[in-house]
């Protein structure tokens, strides 16, 4: 299995390999971000149909390294551009190899959900997701019929405020979420009649939230690098 990460996103690969089943080996492209300091990713901004170059090229080293199946983590690119997206990087995967399976982060997230059963998951949003972001994420979503009945946006502590949210994560963010903290957080909270949990970002560490009991009574847990090795899997069934 073939996956593709931004290139100083070192949580996908950390925990797919952990989930990975026996005989099932994980191999990684990362591609750069064209984000400069400060600025906020809205979406690659590229015509339909042709995702960009710093994705092909990715996506090119995993047909060289002679992977089955190929997905994105990365759901920004999906949730900001729904209507095109998606279906431009499967199109252009396939031209590189016909014999793929392949699916995005956002993609997995929606069919892992929907096998399960669930249509309102409460979120917990990464640090450094902006508003921006979060609109496009909650809009994507409901594209699906998944309706979230409310969020929380975790944070890090006042060392952070000083930071542009669209920053953090570059600047070591994904390293300081502790999973106590996030289990506590969750249990304080009232989560609204949700019927899962979702955790969109796949830099944002979650994996060991799985074996933590969240809320009680306990609701099933979707996340960004779990959803997308359960959508490849289910795939090659």
């Amino acid at each position: 299995m073939g996956i593709i990460v931004v290139d100083n996103d070192p949580v996908p690969e950390m925990e797919i390999n952990r989930l990975a089943p026996p005989g099932v080996s994980i191999h990684v492209s990362r591609f750069r971000l064209p984000r400069r300091t400060g600025e906020e990713f809205l979406g690659d901004r590229v015509p339909a149909q042709q995702p960009g170059a710093h994705l092909v090229a990715a996506l090119e080293t995993l047909n060289r390294i002679g992977v089955d199946a190929v997905g994105l983590c990365f759901t920004s690119s999906s949730i900001f551009d729904p209507e095109t997206f998606d279906k431009a990087f499967m199109e252009a995967a396939l031209r590189i190899n016909g014999d793929w399976n392949i699916a995005t982060a956002a993609q997995a997230i929606i069919s892992d959900m929907k096998r399960a059963g669930a249509q309102n998951p409460y979120i917990v949003v990464p640090p450094w997701f902006t508003s921006p972001t979060i609109d496009a994420l909650t809009s994507y979503l409901k594209l699906f019929g998944v309706a979230s009945p409310g969020f929380h946006q975790h944070e890090l502590g006042p060392a952070w405020e000083a930071y542009p949210r669209q920053d953090r994560f570059d600047l070591g963010a994904k390293w300081e979420i502790q999973p106590r903290q996030v289990v506590d957080d969750l249990r304080s909270r009232d989560l609204l009649g949700a019927d899962s949990i979702l955790i969109p970002g796949s830099g944002f560490p979650s994996l060991d939230l799985l074996s933590r009991s969240q809320t009680h009574p306990p609701l099933p847990m979707f996340s960004a690098n779990k959803s997308l090795l359960h959508e490849l899997l289910h795939q090659a069934q």
